[in-house]
């Protein structure tokens, strides 16, 4: 804060005293003063002594409150603003509308002095900075000053990004959660495991929505909350918490999707049970993983939703399209997942014919996209809103109406009616 200070000296001249007299012409008007008393005396027609106007009258109270304002900064462990505005409420100028807009205007050029060295260091800085890290999170090559690159100085060492690793290291920390629990961490440089103060955090905001094409809704919502982690969690914690159910559901390892997967089949058998429906679906253990995981991950989608979703109106959806969809799906195939056997023809070396019996896994299903449909109506679908009622974002119109096209079919079955109500 020493060139502050040396900023704040220099613009209000805080080292003046303007209780002294100083003016080259006070000896002059001493000496006319005293001429005067002795006209006075003699009964002569006195000189008459013209006054400059100067513009010292009220400089004594800048002075003073400039400085009070260096003793702040260096007694007080404020920032320069609070004691700007503790100075504004002052006794001194609180009564004069004149002398607030001079101290007003007399910080704002100290400020504006302040700022311009700050920027002129900056950029000193920047460009004298060795880099230390110039690959992305691929470990390819990055050059400073291309599209999509940015440079962040963080203890006096330079670290290029690719913009969309960074995005994506925002939104993985802000979206951390435990057991569904959202709990935002703080945004720290992967290669030192610092974390990013918050004008850095403002000058990739800034990078992000001006020099690129990408954009992140979540870093625009930490931006409005003034990159106050607190503030965010607090406001947007229902659309963090959608945000935590896709990550977990599209990006967790294939062990932990496949026991949910087959957690989310036992749920369904339960109440296909408890509403005496013979809909079933039983997967063998041998089952291919990535197979599996690929053809339920949209139901478990609607499961994860259907359970830990905070706005009852989409649990209460989200149940009903679990349900509806894996009964659509059981009924579509009863067999799906099971080994079964095959006779097949075998001609052998000496061109005879033996019956062998071949194991396989059912893997017919019914699509989850109703990609026909969508094509069907993908040029009219702007004409005219369908009768459906969304109550989520994230959930595709063409889902919906599958599901509703559905419904239209088993009217008649009381026992479905009961399961999915």
């Amino acid at each position: 804060m020493l060139a502050y200070k040396e900023i704040i000296k220099s613009i209000a001249n805080t080292e003046k005293n303007f209780f002294l007299v100083n003016d080259n012409n006070s000896t002059e008007n001493n000496k006319k003063r005293i001429k005067n008393r002795k006209n006075i005396k003699k009964n002569k027609k006195p000189n008459i002594i013209i006054k400059k106007e100067t513009t010292v009258n009220n400089k004594w109270i800048m002075t003073m409150l400039f400085q009070m304002m260096i003793t702040k900064i260096c007694n007080e462990s404020k920032t320069i603003y609070k004691i700007y505005n503790e100075l504004l409420d002052s006794f001194l100028i609180v009564k004069s509308k004149e002398e607030t807009e001079n101290f007003k205007n007399t910080f704002y050029k100290i400020q504006r002095v302040y700022n311009i060295l700050n920027r002129i260091a900056y950029m000193y800085k920047f460009k004298k900075t060795k880099i230390v890290v110039n690959t992305d999170m691929c470990l390819n090559e990055l050059v400073e000053g291309e599209k999509n690159i940015i440079a962040i100085i963080q203890n006096n060492s330079k670290y290029l990004f690719n913009v969309k690793d960074l995005i994506n290291i925002i939104e993985t920390s802000l979206t951390s959660s435990h057991n569904f629990f959202v709990k935002p961490k703080k945004i720290q440089n992967p290669y030192n495991n610092v974390a990013f103060n918050k004008s850095t955090l403002y000058n990739i905001y800034f990078f992000v929505k001006f020099n690129t094409n990408y954009h992140s809704d979540l870093l625009s919502k930490f931006f409005d909350c003034d990159f106050n982690i607190t503030t965010f969690k607090n406001t947007f914690e229902h659309i963090l918490r959608d945000y935590v159910i896709k990550n977990f559901v599209y990006r967790s390892p294939a062990n932990i999707l496949v026991d949910e997967i087959n957690y989310m089949i036992e749920e369904f058998n339960d109440i296909c049970e408890t509403s005496n429906i013979s809909n079933r679906i039983n997967i063998n253990k041998n089952f291919p993983k990535d197979r599996l995981i690929k053809i339920m991950q949209p139901y478990l989608f609607f499961f994860c939703k259907a359970l830990y979703s905070y706005h009852p109106t989409d649990k209460k959806n989200f149940v009903y399209y679990f349900k509806q969809g894996l009964l659509r799906f059981s009924k579509f195939n009863p067999h799906f997942g099971k080994l079964e056997c095959k006779l097949v023809n075998k001609v052998n070396e000496d061109f005879t014919t033996t019956i062998k019996c071949e194991t396989y896994f059912n893997k017919k299903h019914i699509p989850f996209y109703n990609t026909k449909k969508q094509n069907e109506i993908f040029l009219t679908d702007h004409l005219e809103c369908e009768n459906v009622v969304l109550n989520n974002t994230e959930i595709n119109s063409y889902i919906i109406r599958n599901y509703s096209d559905n419904n239209n079919n088993n009217n008649n079955n009381d026992n479905y009616d009961n399961l999915v109500s």
